[in-house]
């Protein structure tokens, strides 16, 4: 019986250390990481993005915009060929904006 019961707690706190780890990666998923693009060569970009800079990086926060959508594709994914039109779709409507 003994043994038993360490079984049973070893696995309830297995299970409460377990709950921990994923509340904290819940926590830090919500954020974007900081990074840094290069700025678009082609002028017509950098006034889309509300860049005022033509050399060097920028980030996220610099984009004049009320709303930035990032979506990443990758050439040979089926599923995101598949999305590409809504994506198309999206910009549009939220270009009426």
């Amino acid at each position: 019986m003994r043994i038993w019961s360490s079984i049973i707690l070893v696995i309830i706190i297995a299970g409460l250390c377990s709950v921990n780890t994923f509340a904290a990666a819940e926590r830090t998923a919500e954020q974007l990481p900081e990074f840094e693009l290069p700025v678009p060569s082609e002028e017509n970009h950098r006034i889309y993005l509300g860049l005022e800079s033509n050399s060097g990086t920028f980030s996220v926060a610099d984009i004049d915009a009320d709303i930035v959508l990032i979506e990443l594709f990758s050439m040979y994914c089926p599923f995101c060929q598949e999305e590409a039109p809504l994506i198309n779709e999206l910009y549009e409507l939220m270009n009426d904006l």
